[in-house]
């Protein structure tokens, strides 16, 4: 018996050596008989992890709305450094989600949050681990408030027991709503709906009002049709508001269709760049301070200003009430107090309009009597432009070199009052130049050739028929870029015969067929579209197209920036000179005239030597070039 079970005894231990032996990873097991085999396992396991470690090292995400995924992109861009640091935006689902997301979503280090989220959870009841653990680093800018209501009504006073709208239950503006309705006692309903069933909503009279929170009135103007009579109301600072509010005058030229020509008061919220409260030790904490670090530093840097709108009027030493300061944030931002209080801050300014008001100077004795002038609504002039970065390009203090060129000419033709809205939808743009519904000028397009239809696509024979052109404001040329290993040289039209072009959607493919090419009627080439121009080199890049067509300055800008510099090339070779051009609608009922304006504008700027200093400066910013021929 005693045989037996020592026998039995052994037996287990047996099978509980096999099976921790069978439990082990491949890698670490080892017979004698395949050394080399182990040993490549074992080589690749570390080159792996090498890898894992080198691309996850200071990877700090953000999480954020929509609206606020560029200030993320600009933070990114200015901060990433491989191997050392990585910015990774998370797009978020709302006001709230983004506070819960900071706390309890995995891998969430950070997001962009309204100040005012953490008061309306103090007041829901919600989420209470907020108030202990999410703090700031610093103030970002500032949000307006915006309270848009039917004709009938005049004031907060009229909205007492009517419907006002709101993106959502936990969106910025429900927050907003409910946080300012809450603390003043407004008895209204609030609504879900999304903006344009706002609008609807008002102009039907099911609505009274809705509550936008925005960077700026002019984003407004899209949704809201020009003489529909719905209007900017006054929201007024309150003592039971101040402790989270801020009080902003806006100006009628933000949006005169929607603004009193006094205009009106209404609050403003800061956004901030909040993160989890990680202590200094624990697994995250490194990689979040050394972000925080890097990018308090980095504002004692005049440089950061090209970086994006959000570096302009970044406020590191703006205290927030009702929030507590991250604690390495605050060691930082006391350690470049004093170098950040040299560095000379840029006017900060709407971004839908870089020109808020360009006041008529005409000599030094009457300039600061013509800059408090009052300017007539008749006399603005509204100005629309499509992103096409770095040519126009709201991210710059300017606009970019193209937007700068306009107001700048406009400026010294002694222009009275020019608004410019930024426009992410092109189709929109012509919509709302049609008969100078909501814009005068659109910016900028390229010239067409309209004598020669046949080339012409869709979309230039549509500008031809309803269009008039400025003279060019600037004139670039049209490339292609590939692989540097592709073998695509281009050495003449012939040798792009089956290769596959891409162009980001929106941009126009008339040069393909253009100057009797006809590549794409005759199908020698390919047309691909991409949602960006980035994207289209990121397949270039993954040789998914063979080649991308655009302006060299937004090629080798956009390549930089994409990091693929040392894979993909500019092509010697041009394909085409473009201008860029203001239009105007033939339906404006003061078409000529306004295009007279431009075209007398870019000639002052031009004989005045503006137009070169601006090339030049533009130019050498983007890759050091030599300074423009005059």
């Amino acid at each position: 018996m005693r045989f037996f079970l020592c026998k039995a005894i052994v037996a287990s231990l047996l099978s509980l050596v096999w099976l921790s032996m069978a439990s082990m990873p491949a890698s670490s097991q080892t017979d004698g008989t395949q050394p080399t085999q182990s040993a490549k396992a074992k080589k690749k396991s570390n080159s792996d992890a090498s890898i894992n470690e080198r691309i996850n090292r200071g990877t700090v995400s953000i999480v954020t709305s929509d609206r606020d995924m560029e200030t993320v992109n600009d933070l990114a861009r200015a901060l990433n450094e491989e191997g050392a640091m990585r910015v990774v935006p998370i797009l978020g689902e709302s006001a709230v989600a983004n506070v819960r997301d900071i706390l309890y979503l995995r891998g969430v280090d950070a997001g962009i949050l309204n100040a005012d989220v953490l008061p309306y959870l103090r007041i829901s009841g919600e989420m209470p681990a907020s108030q202990r653990r999410i703090r700031y680093v610093t103030k970002l800018y500032d949000k307006t408030v915006f309270l848009v209501v039917a004709p009938s009504i005049a004031g907060t006073a009229d909205l007492v027991g009517k419907k006002i709208a709101i993106t959502g239950e936990t969106t910025e503006s429900g927050v907003t709503a409910k946080t300012v309705t809450s603390l003043t006692k407004l008895d209204a309903e609030l609504v879900v709906a999304t903006t344009p069933k706002a609008v609807e909503g008002l102009l039907q009279g099911d609505l009274a009002g809705f509550v936008a929170v925005e960077r700026d009135a002019t984003s407004l103007l899209r949704f809201i049709p020009e003489g529909s009579g719905l209007k900017i109301v006054s929201l007024p600072i309150s003592p039971e508001l101040t402790e989270i509010y801020n009080s902003r005058h806006v100006d009628a030229i933000e949006a005169p269709s929607l603004l009193p020509a006094e205009g009106v008061d209404t609050l403003t919220v800061p956004a901030l760049l909040s993160v989890f409260d990680w202590k200094a030790g624990g697994t995250r904490y490194a990689a979040v301070a050394s972000f925080v670090g890097k990018l308090i530093s980095r504002t004692t840097d005049v440089a950061s200003f090209e970086d994006g709108r959000a570096w302009r009027e970044m406020s590191p030493d703006t205290d927030i009430a009702g929030w507590q300061r991250f604690d390495a944030a605050r060691d930082s931002i006391a350690k470049t107090a004093e170098a950040r209080a040299l560095v000379p801050r840029p006017v900060v300014r709407a971004e839908a309009a870089v020109v808020a008001s360009v006041s008529a100077v005409a000599s030094d004795a009457n300039a600061e009597s013509a800059s408090a002038t009052v300017v007539p609504k008749a006399d603005l002039l509204r100005l629309v432009a499509g992103r096409r970065q770095p040519l126009i390009d709201d991210t710059q203090q300017g606009g970019g070199i193209v937007t700068e060129i306009v107001t700048t000419g406009l400026a010294a033709e002694g222009a009275s009052g020019v608004r410019l809205t930024w426009s992410a939808d092109r189709n929109a743009e012509l919509e709302g130049l049609a008969e100078g519904r909501l814009y005068d000028v659109g910016l900028a397009w390229p010239s067409t050739d309209c004598d020669n239809v046949s080339d012409l696509s869709e979309q230039s024979a549509m500008l031809c028929d309803q269009f008039l052109f400025s003279e060019p404001i600037l004139q670039v040329l049209t490339v292609l870029f590939a692989r540097g290993d592709s073998g695509f040289t281009f050495s003449d039209d012939e040798s792009i015969a089956g290769k596959s072009v891409c162009l980001p959607e929106g941009a126009d493919e008339a040069e393909l067929n253009r100057g009797g090419r006809g590549w794409l009627k005759r199908q020698t080439v390919t047309l691909v579209r991409a949602p960006t121009l980035d994207a289209c080199f990121r397949m270039v890049a993954a040789r998914d197209a063979d080649a991308v067509m655009a302006s060299e300055i937004e090629g080798r800008a956009t390549l930089v920036a994409s990091g693929l510099a040392a894979e993909i090339e500019m092509l010697e070779r041009p394909m085409a000179t473009e201008s860029l051009t203001a239009v105007v609608a033939k339906s404006h009922p003061a078409a000529e005239a306004v295009v007279g304006r431009i075209n007398a504008a870019l000639a002052r700027v031009k004989a005045n030597g503006g137009y070169y200093t601006l090339v030049d400066k533009y130019l050498v910013a983007l890759w050091g070039a030599a300074p423009a021929t005059r």
